[in-house]
């Protein structure tokens, strides 16, 4: 924004995040690691989670 003009390089700025970033996921996939998919499998399920 200072390159563009709109503000001074000294001024101070604050941004405001309104949201959790869970609704605009799309902007993070690209480095996302794809889930992993299990079977519905208590046994299985529990070797990764413990």
């Amino acid at each position: 924004m200072v390159e563009q003009g709109k503000i001074d390089a000294n001024e101070k700025v604050v941004c405001y995040v309104t949201g959790n970033g869970l609704k605009a996921t799309e902007s993070i996939m690209e480095v996302l690691k794809k889930p992993d998919v299990m079977k519905a499998d208590i046994s299985e399920i529990s070797a990764v989670v413990n």
